[in-house]
């Protein structure tokens, strides 16, 4: 699966594609606002963060491909609403890589 990689934080994309990366997976990683990007990718990984319009994001991403949306545990408004706009599924950081690569292998499975 190609899964693209959304975020501002270098240290958490580089865990990300090392994990998915040795699950088979081809990965890249941008380091942009996901506002009007047009995904080439099976999955879309965005690493939420208070720079971005969560809604927003999400709702123009999922008409392209699937999202998972990475967003920190305290924050229990952005699961919600990031599944409410289209994501396919969300992970709360901080998260283990395990977790990660089977969820991916289960949105990939459907």
């Amino acid at each position: 699966m190609r899964v693209l990689i959304v975020g501002d934080e270098p240290s958490v994309a580089r865990i990300i594609q090392f994990k998915l990366e040795r699950e088979g997976h081809r990965t890249r990683w941008i380091q942009e606002a996901a506002g009007r990007l047009v995904p080439d990718a099976d999955l879309v990984v965005l690493d939420s963060s208070p720079e971005i319009d969560l809604a927003e994001a999400v709702s123009w991403l999922s008409r392209w491909t699937r999202v998972l949306v990475l967003t920190e545990l305290h924050d229990g408004a952005a699961g919600p609403l990031a599944l409410a706009h289209g994501a396919a599924a969300v992970l709360g950081k901080p998260f283990r890589p395990t977790q990660l690569a089977r969820l991916v292998r289960q949105l990939d499975e459907r």
